[in-house]
């Protein structure tokens, strides 16, 4: 009886654990975002800065118009802007998932499947808040499903914790 149960809690323990192989988000809180800091990369112009490419070869241009400020954030222009640049802005950057952050999806399975995108908040030099994602629908503005993703990106890095409504710290 006993190991009928747990052979039947096994599939959801390994949902938990993994989270699927669709998409991880891995947030640095180590500062969080106040509503001030919010402010200063929502509304107006912000600028944007990308590094490397995603795999459907879509330019930093193409990538920054994409983007789309998340509910609760004023409405945002993004513009594209070489990398190496000064004040705030948001810096991309793409790259294959390996490691931790891949383990459940079996990186050598699919690794040219699965993108990853670090997206931080910049003030100066100063990281303000950097976000990790893993997901397949960061092939490029091309692929389906990459607007949502980069939304949801976006909504976890503008948004302060206290106004998130799945937040549960």
């Amino acid at each position: 009886m006993k190991i009928r149960k747990i052979s039947a809690l096994a599939p959801l323990a390994l949902l938990i654990g993994c989270g699927g192989a669709g998409e991880t988000i891995l947030v640095d809180r180590a500062d969080p975002i106040s509503m001030n800091r919010s402010m200063q990369f929502s509304g107006g112009q912000q600028f944007v800065e990308v590094i490397g490419a995603p795999p459907d070869g879509a330019s930093a241009a193409a990538v920054v118009d994409s983007l789309r400020a998340p509910p609760g954030v004023a409405e945002t222009r993004y513009v594209a802007v070489a990398p190496g640049g000064g004040g705030a802005r948001l810096v991309l950057e793409f790259g294959v998932a390996t490691g931790g952050l891949s383990s459940c999806a079996r990186p050598r399975a699919n690794a040219a499947q699965t993108l990853l995108l670090t997206a931080t908040l910049c003030s100066e030099r100063r990281t303000i808040r950097s976000a990790t994602m893993r997901a397949a629908a960061l092939k490029g503005p091309s692929s389906p499903g990459f607007e949502a993703a980069m939304g949801r990106l976006m909504g976890v890095l503008l948004t302060p914790e206290r106004k998130r409504t799945n937040n549960r710290d």
